[in-house]
């Protein structure tokens, strides 16, 4: 697994989960005992301990609601200046245009702008000389 996996697994998962496990206070007070299987997460969410399956944990894991909009269209918003519908037609559109799964992870890449360049794998060490490929030019 690397670095962008584990980083993207971890950004899943929700923040109140993350506090309650980092919480190192007793258990007295949790709902959670060896004869109640039921466990509370929060006021809406409840799981079933004794029959649990890995797609329970998956849909918690999943489930995330977006409260914000994404920042790949807010940066380009700075270059290029497209209202909300136009987004939503571009994102829509990607998933009929391409049919190969590279091509799809590509065009997700770099409309979020998250393309990784020789650049940037000089930036995070990856990469040990600071030369473009191409042209042998430094980066600056």
């Amino acid at each position: 697994m690397n670095f962008l996996q584990f980083y993207q697994v971890t950004s899943a998962i929700p923040k109140y989960l993350v506090i309650k496990a980092r919480n190192t206070e007793p258990m007295e007070n949790e709902i959670y005992t060896r004869k109640n299987f039921l466990f509370q997460l929060d006021d809406s969410t409840q799981l079933q301990l004794d029959n649990a399956k890995t797609r329970d944990f998956c849909g918690l894991l999943n489930r995330k609601i977006h409260t914000v909009h994404q920042t790949g269209p807010m940066n380009w918003n700075s270059k290029t200046r497209l209202d909300e519908n136009a987004w939503k037609k571009i994102s829509n559109s990607l998933k009929s245009i391409y049919k190969e799964t590279k091509l799809k992870e590509f065009q997700f890449e770099l409309s979020h702008r998250i393309v990784v360049t020789e650049k940037e794998l000089h930036r995070y060490g990856i990469k040990t000389d600071d030369e473009c490929l191409y042209c042998g030019e430094r980066f600056t």
